[in-house]
């Protein structure tokens, strides 16, 4: 959540340019400049540091960005795909309902089903095991319904609204 991002440059162990006296000597000119230059070649190492920091952390969050959009992609294909499935296992058990409701009615339509107790306690097992795969598939159908909304949003947060590219590119205040 907090994105304020804060570097510490160490500017406090960089070395301050000499002041200049009033006297020329030229004895003292030539140490003076010898230390211009290093103070001077001091501060061109730190900027191509803090450079090739700044260009680094771009190049993570354009990397994150990139891994973020691969995983929410796919992530969004295979909730597409298990849509699909839960649909067609919706199907199966409601067949499988109709097949049970007809078992029932043809095995209670046979003379002497009473005889036939076997007959009868397999299609009341069938009718249970249904009953507990209905009620599986309802609490596993509620839970995938209950992600597929946040990751519709994440995917269109991220991968095509490439929010977090358009947040750091922009300029902070």
């Amino acid at each position: 959540e907090n994105n304020n991002v804060s570097l510490d440059w160490d500017i406090k162990d960089l070395l301050k340019f000499p002041t200049f006296p009033n006297l020329v000597n030229v004895e003292n000119d030539a140490s003076l400049a010898k230390l211009c230059c290093s103070v001077g070649y001091s501060y061109k190492r730190r900027v191509e540091k803090i450079c090739r920091s700044v260009s680094l952390i771009s190049l993570a969050v354009e990397t994150i960005d990139k891994v973020i959009t691969a995983e929410l992609t796919a992530l969004s294909k295979d909730t597409n795909q298990t849509q699909s499935v839960v649909h067609s296992i919706g199907q199966q058990l409601g067949l499988m309902s109709l097949f049970h409701k007809t078992s029932q009615s043809f095995v209670t339509a046979i003379p002497n089903a009473e005889k036939e107790k076997n007959i009868l306690c397999r299609v009341e097992s069938m009718g249970k095991a249904n009953e507990l795969q209905h009620n599986h598939f309802r609490q596993l159908t509620s839970k995938l319904t209950a992600l597929e909304q946040p990751i519709k949003q994440l995917f269109h947060r991220f991968a095509e609204n490439e929010t977090l590219k358009t947040e750091w590119s922009e300029p902070i205040a």
